[in-house]
């Protein structure tokens, strides 16, 4: 529709770098997602719902982004959900995937400085995924194994870690979107539920050590 346009975004983060340095960059809230989306929909009586219901098949819950009129019902997007034992982070992080969720069925994109962040994060998994390729490993860092369980609860809980992980990433002030550029760049999905259970490990690790880094800054300032 030609009636919306990009939310404003008037949140700013700041993300220490591993020179020491820190880099900022602003982005929208959930709310102000909304508020560019629902008015146009409404003048043209269009309804928005985002239900989440349980997958049987998958074993997770599914967020769904649905539009619909008197007449008819469209499921927009479909992803999945992968909440936590602790209630906050759990909550921020499905927070996170509406807000994701809209954003990538309305074809609203974000500004320069998040486009800045996904090609730094971009360029730092073509690197990690050059010494992968050459059988490198970081400094200090074990090679993580050849094979992992593809089923069963360990994928489960690897995939809950993540979600967790990158739940409290958004939290402490991380980018909304940089978990799914690092992965794009990496694995060629923005999905977590798509990776291998090598993947998996690897997003798990590099998820650690920006939110390590997160945590440093947090204790620093206190």
């Amino acid at each position: 529709m030609g009636e919306m346009t990009n939310p404003a975004k008037s949140n700013k983060a700041t993300v220490p770098t591993k020179s020491g340095k820190t880099y900022t960059y602003n982005y929208e809230s959930l709310d102000q997602v909304l508020a560019a989306i629902r008015p146009p929909l409404m003048a043209h009586g269009i309804g928005l719902t985002q239900p989440m219901d349980w997958n049987e098949v998958t074993g997770c819950w599914v967020l769904r982004t649905v539009v619909f009129d008197a007449e008819e019902r469209l499921e927009l997007d479909v992803r999945p959900v992968y909440p936590t034992a602790d209630a906050q982070t759990s909550g921020s992080f499905e927070t996170y995937m509406r807000r994701y969720a809209l954003r990538s069925a309305f074809g609203l994109c974000g500004e320069d400085d998040d486009g800045q962040v996904a090609t730094n994060m971009a360029r730092e998994a073509r690197s990690k995924a050059a010494r992968a390729r050459a059988g490198a490993t970081a400094p200090g860092q074990q090679k993580a194994p050849a094979t992992a369980p593809q089923n069963g609860p360990d994928r489960k809980k690897m995939l809950a870690r993540c979600a967790a992980l990158a739940a409290e990433f958004i939290e402490r002030g991380g980018n909304h979107g940089s978990t799914e550029a690092y992965m794009a760049a990496c694995f060629g999905t923005e999905d977590m539920s798509a990776l291998t259970d090598e993947q998996i490990i690897e997003l798990g690790k590099h998820l650690n050590e920006v939110v390590g880094q997160l945590r440093e800054q947090k204790g620093n300032q206190q």
